[in-house]
């Protein structure tokens, strides 16, 4: 560790990371008065902005990921992901997505968000759901056999973990349907793909790798 940054006050519980145009980006779930987006300088290791989301101090944005040259942002207590533009610090557009709270891939020409529907994000529409970045609206839904918490990309896959029916699946992101399915030992918490292999963390404190 070779430093140490303060969030206060008025970012609280920072979760989702991520860096862009050389900034650091940090969600932070709580706030004072609302969740925000924190803007770092890694160089001088100071907080250089803060982009409110949402509306309440609590149950902020989680996960942050940047492509199509902005960040997007999901943000529970308001039921969407915010698309912030980054060299202006503003928000672009808020796309309603009543169960955004868990993670989020990105590419170029879409953004895939994990939808939940459990006691820490209710109402939400088990699956996943697709924005286009041209029209900032949401494309397609899909169900994912079951209420999903992790998504990631990999090239023109897109992988899905679920935490109900402990399934690993795929998604040809071209033709927005689903490749396969395997079952998991496990409920899926967060997934990671690159070089051949799917890599799953799961709620009971084991580490998958699937080829």
């Amino acid at each position: 560790v070779t430093g140490t940054i303060s969030l206060n006050p008025g970012g609280l519980h920072p979760i989702g990371v991520t860096v862009f145009d050389g900034y650091v980006w940090v969600a932070n779930h709580d706030g004072n008065p609302t969740g925000s987006v924190a803007k770092i300088d890694p160089t001088t290791m100071q907080v250089v902005d803060l982009i409110p989301v949402g509306t309440e101090s609590d149950s902020g944005p989680t996960t942050i990921v940047s492509a199509a040259g902005s960040l997007w942002v999901n943000v529970p207590n308001i039921g969407g992901v915010v698309r912030i533009n980054p060299l202006t610090d503003t928000t672009i557009a808020t796309i309603p997505i009543k169960g955004a709270c868990a993670s989020i891939a990105a590419n170029a020409h879409a953004v895939w968000v994990a939808d939940l529907d459990d006691a820490g994000c209710p109402g939400g529409s088990p699956g996943i759901s697709r924005i286009d970045t041209s029209p900032n609206t949401v494309t397609a839904t899909l169900n994912a056999a079951g209420t999903t918490g992790a998504v990631a990309l990999d090239g023109e896959t897109l992988w899905y973990g679920t935490t109900n029916s402990n399934s690993l699946g795929r998604i040809d992101t071209t033709t927005n349907t689903i490749a396969g399915q395997l079952k998991l030992p496990g409920p899926a918490f967060a997934t990671a793909a690159a070089n051949g292999f799917v890599w799953i963390t799961d709620q009971d404190g084991l580490l998958f790798q699937v080829q």
